[in-house]
C-alpha cells in the first residue's frame, strides 16, 4: 500500500476483461451503471488522412496552425463587483480557518521567519504522526460549505463557477492534501453526479456530499493500464438472476479511498456470468448512458551572493514568473470553460498540467531548497513533506510513471493533427511536387525568408491589446511563423513516422506550451493595465520578459529539431 498521508492507495480485490462500465459504490449499498464501448488504444497520425478527424476550436491547437482566436485575447474577469467580493469573502473564511489551527514557524530564527513564513496549519505534526485531518478542521470546512462548491443550490450546494473555485483552491494550496481532498469531492464526484447522474442519484447523494456527511473517491486507475484506461482489467458481469451486476477487479491510487463513503468505480462490461470473486451490485442507479463510460472518464480526467544573492534573486524571479503563468492559465481556462462550453480546452488543460507537474511545481520546491542550502535537508524544515506532497499531487490523478510523457505526446499529436486538418491541400501538393512545381518554388522561397529572419505581421495581435505590448505581440507572431515552418518541414520529411519521433514531439509540445503561455500573458497584462489594476504596469513588464524568454526557448527548440534531422540524415 502506498502511503502519502490522507492520500491512500486503496486496493479492492477485483478482476476484469473488455468493454467499459461505470459504477457508484456506496460502501454497503452499491449502485451501478455499465457502459459498453468499443475503444481503440491506437492514436495513429496518418498525415494523408487527417480530414476525417473532428474539427475543434481549441486555442492551443490554433497556435500550432499559425492561427489566433482574437476573442481569446480578452482576458476574462468577474462580471460583477459583487461576485468578486463574495468570492474574496469565502476565500477569507478558508484562510481564517487555516490560521486558527496554525503554529508559528520559527525554526530558522524569529526574525527570519517573520519575514518569509506565513502561519501554517500544523501539517508538520500531522505528517510526523501520520494522522488524519483534525475533526475541527473538517467541521469548519463543512460549516462554510467547502465540499459543496460544485453542488447546485437546489441540492444544498453553493454552485460556484470555475473562476470562484480556482480562487478558493489557491487558498488551499498551502497543503496539497487538503486541496486533493476538496478537488476530488467537488471536481470529480460532485461534477460527475451533476453531469451524468440520474435525478434520483442527485437527490440521494448530492445533499450528503454538500453537507460533508459523506466523502467520495474516484476509482479509475490501475497498475496494469496506467493512463490507457481502455486497457483496464476491472470488469462487471451481468448477474444470471437479473439482480444487477458483479464487480471484479483492482484499483489503485484512489485519493481518499481508505476514508471514502461513496466510491465511483469504472469497469468494463461482460455479457456472461463469471466464476471469479464477485461483488453484487444492484442495477438501481445509472450514472450516464450505457455507452458513456469511456467519455465520462476522459471528461473528468480531462476536463510548479553577487555571488549568491544574485543567483537567489534570479531564482526568486523565475519562481514569481512561474506562479504568474500558472495562475493566469488557471483563471483563463476556468473562465472560458464557464462562458463557452463549445470550445475544446483539453489540450489547454494538458498544457497546464505539464507545466505544473513536469516543470514549475517540482522545480520551484527544488529552487527554494537550494536557496536555503544545507538547512533544507534537515527534518526541522517542511521541505521533506512538501516534496512528498508535490510528488503525490503530480501523480494522484494517474498512477503511471510515464503520465507526463503521455501528456506531451497528447499535446504534440493534437496540435499536429489540427495543423494537418487546416493544411490538407498544402500537404496534398507537398506530396506531389511534380504535379505542383510552383508550390515547391513558393515553399522554398518562404523557407528562405524564415531562415533569413524576414518577418512581417500577419495576425496584428497588437491591434487588439494595449499598445505597450506591441513588442510582446511581435515575439508571439515570430514564434508562430517559425513554428508553422518547422511543422511543415517535419511532416514533409517524416510523414506518419513523426509520431514515433519522441525527440521532435517533446519539442513540439514545449513550443505549444510556450505559445499558449505567451498569449495568455499578453491578454492578462493588457486587461490589468487598461482597467487600472494595482501593479498593472508590473504585469506589462512581466509579459514582455516572459514573451522574450519564451521566444528564445522556442527558437532553441526549433533549431534543435533541425539540427537533429541534419545529424540523423548524415
Amino acid at each position: 500500500m502506498v502511503y502519502s498521508r490522507r492520500t491512500q492507495c486503496i486496493k479492492s480485490k477485483l478482476l476484469m476483461r473488455n468493454n467499459f462500465s461505470l459504477f457508484i459504490n456506496n460502501r454497503n449499498e452499491y449502485c451501478l451503471k455499465s457502459t459498453k464501448l468499443e475503444a481503440s488504444n491506437k492514436t495513429d497520425i496518418d498525415v494523408a488522412l487527417f480530414l476525417d478527424a473532428t474539427e475543434t476550436s481549441s486555442v492551443a491547437k490554433g497556435l500550432f496552425c499559425d492561427r489566433v482566436d482574437k476573442s481569446m485575447l480578452i482576458y476574462p474577469g468577474f462580471e460583477e463587483t459583487e461576485d468578486l467580493t463574495d468570492v474574496e469573502k469565502f476565500a477569507g473564511r478558508v484562510r481564517s480557518i487555516l490560521k486558527k489551527q496554525c503554529i508559528c514557524w520559527t525554526s530558522i530564527s524569529m526574525q527570519f521567519a517573520s519575514i518569509y513564513y506565513f502561519d501554517l496549519v500544523s501539517f508538520v505534526e500531522w505528517d510526523k504522526n501520520r494522522s488524519e485531518t483534525p475533526e475541527e478542521v473538517k467541521f469548519s470546512f463543512k460549516k462554510i460549505g467547502l465540499y459543496s462548491m460544485s453542488v447546485p443550490q437546489q441540492y444544498g450546494g453553493l454552485n460556484l463557477n470555475n473562476k470562484a473555485k480556482s480562487r478558493i483552491c489557491a487558498e488551499l494550496g498551502c497543503d496539497l492534501t487538503l486541496f486533493a481532498s476538496a478537488f476530488v469531492q467537488n471536481e470529480l464526484i460532485c461534477e460527475m453526479l451533476k453531469m451524468f447522474g440520474s435525478e434520483e442519484q442527485k437527490r440521494t447523494y448530492l445533499p450528503m456530499l454538500a453537507a460533508g456527511d459523506v466523502s467520495g473517491a474516484f476509482c479509475l486507475h490501475e497498475h496494469a493500464c496506467g493512463q490507457d484506461i481502455a486497457s483496464m482489467r476491472t470488469e462487471s458481469v451481468e448477474n444470471c438472476h437479473g439482480a444487477g451486476f458483479k464487480l471484479n477487479g483492482q484499483k489503485s491510487w484512489v485519493t481518499n479511498g481508505a476514508l471514502a463513503d461513496l466510491l465511483i468505480v469504472f469497469a468494463k462490461v461482460q455479457s456472461k456470468n463469471s466464476d471469479q470473486r464477485n461483488l453484487i451490485i444492484p442495477e438501481t442507479a445509472i450514472l450516464g448512458n450505457e455507452s458513456a463510460g469511456f467519455h465520462i472518464a476522459h471528461s473528468m480526467v480531462g476536463n510548479s551572493r553577487y555571488s549568491f544573492s544574485a543567483v537567489a534573486q534570479e531564482r526568486l524571479v523565475n519562481l514569481a514568473m512561474h506562479v504568474y503563468i500558472l495562475e493566469m492559465m488557471a483563471f483563463h481556462i476556468a473562465s472560458h470553460l464557464e462562458s463557452d462550453s463549445s470550445k475544446d480546452f483539453t489540450v489547454e488543460g494538458s498544457i497546464a498540467q505539464v507545466l505544473l507537474s513536469r516543470k514549475y511545481l517540482r522545480e520551484g520546491i527544488v529552487s527554494v531548497m537550494e536557496i536555503f542550502g544545507a538547512s533544507a535537508a534537515t527534518t526541522d524544515e517542511e521541505f521533506e513533506r512538501l516534496l512528498r506532497d508535490v510528488t503525490t499531487f503530480s501523480s494522484f490523478m494517474v498512477e503511471d510513471e510515464n503520465t507526463d510523457d503521455w501528456l506531451v505526446g497528447h499535446i504534440a499529436t493534437s496540435g499536429l493533427t489540427a495543423w494537418a486538418q487546416s493544411r490538407a491541400i498544402d500537404l496534398h501538393k507537398i506530396g506531389r511536387p511534380s504535379d505542383y512545381p510552383w508550390h515547391v518554388v513558393k515553399s522554398r522561397w518562404l523557407s528562405g525568408d524564415v531562415y533569413r529572419g524576414s518577418f512581417s505581421f500577419k495576425h496584428y495581435l497588437h491591434e487588439h491589446l494595449h499598445p505597450s505590448l506591441m513588442d510582446a505581440c511581435r515575439f508571439i507572431e515570430e514564434v508562430m511563423c517559425k513554428f508553422d515552418h518547422i511543422i511543415r518541414n517535419q511532416l514533409k520529411l517524416k510523414q506518419k513516422d513523426i509520431e514515433e519521433d519522441s525527440f521532435a514531439l517533446k519539442r513540439f509540445c514545449d513550443v505549444g506550451c510556450y505559445l499558449f503561455a505567451m498569449v495568455v500573458a499578453v491578454s492578462r497584462a493588457s486587461r490589468s493595465y487598461c482597467i487600472g489594476l494595482k501593479n498593472g504596469d508590473l504585469e506589462v513588464y512581466m509579459a514582455h520578459a516572459l514573451c522574450s524568454a519564451l521566444k528564445t526557448k522556442s527558437f532553441g527548440c526549433s533549431i534543435s529539431i533541425d539540427s537533429y534531422d541534419s545529424y540523423d540524415s548524415c
